[in-house]
């Protein structure tokens, strides 16, 4: 029920395995699409990182699919964890921080 309201409230799509889920929405950049990651859940016996690869692929995959240019993630700075998120989305993923202001941090990379 929680990802129709997902859905429903916010907009955004949600991709799903057995263990997880990524919500996410395309939005243009100018005239390009661009992929915006906005949550992942992982169930704590699944957080051993394969599972986080594959949410991050389906939802690249979504991108690909909607001809996106760009990938944008969020970290809250004032949520729990926020701090491995963000060193997750810089060096696993390999994303640079571009704007950092209230609270949030944007993290942006190309979508190859």
């Amino acid at each position: 029920m929680w990802l129709e309201y997902i859905k429903e409230r916010q907009g955004h799509e949600v991709s799903e395995t057995e263990n997880g889920f990524i919500s996410w929405h395309i939005e243009k950049y100018g005239k390009d699409n661009v992929l915006s990651l906005n949550d992942i859940y992982i169930r704590p016996k699944a957080r051993d990182g394969k599972e986080l690869q594959e949410l991050y692929n389906l939802a690249i995959k979504q991108g690909k699919a909607n001809n996106c240019k760009y990938i944008l993630a969020y970290v809250e700075v004032n949520t729990k964890g926020a701090d491995k998120r963000l060193l997750m989305h810089i060096f696993k993923f390999k994303f640079k921080v571009i704007k950092a202001e209230n609270g949030k941090i944007t993290l942006f990379k190309e979508l190859v």
